[in-house]
């Protein structure tokens, strides 16, 4: 097995796939990520991305920073995906 890059990140974009930071309900839970497929939204405490058999990429495992309590309890972060219809449907239901 080679080596993994371990790398913290407040989020990610890319033509392949869109992480980003969740948390549970809770003010006081371990943030997550949110990993977006094009498909599938799928929610853990890292996400491994692994270099092709034989290729002289690493892996990398992106992994959410600690964010200090203070400000924890000033951000909303989400807690899932959902679907939408519009950007305004968006903002009329979640921007509460």
């Amino acid at each position: 097995m080679g080596q993994t890059e371990r790398i913290q990140t407040f989020g990610e974009v890319s033509p392949r796939f869109m992480l980003e930071l969740v948390t549970s309900d809770t003010a006081t839970a371990n943030l997550n990520l949110l990993l977006w497929d094009g498909e599938r939204a799928h929610i853990g405490p890292s996400v491994l991305f692994e270099g092709a058999p034989d290729s002289p990429q690493i892996s990398r495992l992106l992994y959410p920073p600690d964010i200090d309590s203070s400000v924890r309890k000033m951000v909303r972060f989400p807690t899932h995906s959902a679907p939408y219809e519009s950007e305004r449907n968006f903002l009329t239901i979640y921007a509460r």
